[in-house]
Parts: C-alpha cells; sequence; structure tokens
C-alpha cells in the first residue's frame, strides 16, 4: 500500500493516499453529489481490488477529491475524477492530476480521459494541463434528457517530448 504523500497548496497541506473500502462512504456520497450519472459502489470495488491506481486527496484527514487510473503496457487512462462540490474550483482537481502525472512519468508515456463534450470546466482544466484532444466517441455517455451525449477523448505526453 503506498504511503501518503504530503502536498502543499495555497499554504495547506493535502494528503494523497491510496483509497481504499473503508472510504467508499465518503467517496459515494462525494461521487452522487457530484455526477449525473454516479459510479456504483460495485464500481469502486472492483477498481480497488484491480489494478487500478486508486487515490484520494485529504484535507485534515476529509477527502476532498478522488481519481482512478488503469495502466496498460506504457499508457494510462483516467477513469474518473472527481472533487467534493463543495471544495471545486480550488484547483483541486488539478493538484489531484499534476500529481499522477508526476507518478506515471517515469513509466507512463501518455495519460488519456474521456470528458463529456458539454463538460467545458473539465475540459478547460484539461487544456490547461497540456492534454490535446485526439478523438471522439458519438453518444457515449447518457445525459439528463434520456438522449446520448458525445464524449471527447484527449491525450497527454508524459516523461518525454513526444507530441500527438
Amino acid at each position: 500500500m503506498m504511503s501518503a504523500v504530503s502536498v502543499e497548496y495555497r499554504e495547506s497541506t493535502y494528503a494523497v493516499c491510496e483509497m481504499c473500502e473503508q472510504d467508499l462512504e465518503t467517496i459515494i456520497g462525494i461521487e452522487q453529489a457530484a455526477q449525473a450519472h454516479p459510479w456504483t459502489r460495485g464500481h469502486f470495488i472492483s477498481s480497488i481490488e484491480s489494478s487500478h491506481h486508486c487515490y484520494v486527496l485529504r484535507h485534515e484527514e476529509q477527502i476532498v477529491a478522488y481519481a482512478i487510473t488503469s495502466t496498460a503496457a506504457d499508457e494510462a487512462e483516467l477513469l474518473n475524477i472527481t472533487v467534493s462540490p463543495q471544495q471545486q474550483r480550488q484547483g483541486l482537481g488539478r493538484l489531484l492530476l499534476e500529481h499522477i502525472s508526476e507518478t506515471f512519468n517515469a513509466s507512463i508515456h501518455t495519460l488519456f480521459l474521456e470528458v463529456r463534450a458539454s463538460n467545458q470546466p473539465a475540459i478547460a482544466l484539461y487544456d490547461a494541463l497540456y492534454f490535446n484532444e485526439v478523438g471522439l466517441r458519438p453518444n457515449y455517455y447518457p445525459s439528463k434528457n434520456g438522449s446520448r451525449e458525445d464524449a471527447i477523448i484527449m491525450a497527454k505526453p508524459l516523461g518525454s517530448t513526444m507530441e500527438l
């Protein structure tokens, strides 16, 4: 199990830790409050029990954000990143994603993600972190009105100067 890594940000100390099943009550609460189509407990348990990299970001012992990635060969995919609604727009998603990118820097060449085409705040964050749009999955996500929404596929090169 990975030990906590302390990260200083805006005069506060945060800890990036490995997610565990004891965290799920809080994580599921955040997921349900933040997502229109939240992951289930089963999704999180499956990720924790698999080879996925599952992180939580804590501030004063409280979970404020989490992220889950999967890896294959020299690529990684961000499967879920969520910040507690009360903590959004404070740079915590960026902080966690930068930490993940730095962690992967030596072994992973590219970090991929999918984002709803309507999620402009997330797209702006990914653009600011040098992710590039590399594809589109039409009608990928369910939407609130029962129709479907496109997923934008984005990628960021890590650990090298290669460009996508």
